[in-house]
Parts: structure tokens; C-alpha cells; sequence
């Protein structure tokens, strides 16, 4: 059951095609030239504060969700901000993908994976 508005927040693929353009009101949640508060700082290969190393995507979609659990007001900020708009990230269709992982399910049904 969604917490804050009654459309669902929705998901859909960036793309980089002549004639693709960005749904109206839809949101960035990538890394990049222009990362924001909802991309996925966790990248394959990225070092890690522990001098670890993110492993691949499906570990670097673990360690956002473990960021999402650690952070209470973010959580809060997602389900608010993000409620009833479209989500827009580059992972490649059949990669597991944080915002389909974690925020998704954060926004429209208040549970983390």
C-alpha cells in the first residue's frame, strides 16, 4: 500500500537513442556527470571506506539498500519526494537495479529489500 500518494512510483530506462526524451516530471536516479541524491553511489570496482571493493552491480545494489536501512530520514525524504513519479536509471534490462530493488519498494510500499 503506498505511504504518501495513491499513484505508484513507476520505473523507466534511460536511454541514449536519437529521439528519446525524459517522461515529464520524471527523475534522475544515476551516477555521472550528474549524480543526485537518489543515484546509487555505489559503483562495480569502486573502493570502499573499509578498503574494500564494491564487487559487482548486485553488491553495489546490496550496499544502497544497506545505506536506504542506515538512514531513517532519507527514507522519509524518498517516500515523500519520490511518491507517484517515474524513476529513471541506466541499468540494463534484466540487471538487478537499485531503483527498482529499493526504492520502488521503499516508495510505494514502505519496506526495504
Amino acid at each position: 500500500m503506498p505511504t504518501h500518494d495513491v499513484t505508484p512510483a513507476t520505473y523507466v530506462k534511460r536511454r541514449r537513442v536519437s529521439g528519446w526524451k525524459k517522461p515529464p516530471g520524471a527523475v534522475s536516479c544515476t551516477r555521472g556527470r550528474h549524480p543526485n541524491e537518489w543515484g546509487n553511489p555505489f559503483g562495480p570496482g569502486d573502493a570502499l571506506p573499509d578498503g574494500g571493493v564494491v564487487l559487482d552491480h548486485d553488491h553495489a545494489v546490496q550496499l544502497y539498500a544497506d545505506l536506504m536501512r542506515a538512514q531513517p530520514e532519507r527514507q522519509e525524504r524518498a517516500r515523500s519526494e519520490l511518491a507517484g513519479k517515474i524513476l529513471m536509471c541506466w541499468c540494463a534490462p534484466g540487471q538487478r537495479c537499485h531503483v527498482q530493488t529499493v526504492l520502488i519498494p521503499l516508495v510505494n510500499e514502505g519496506r526495504l529489500p
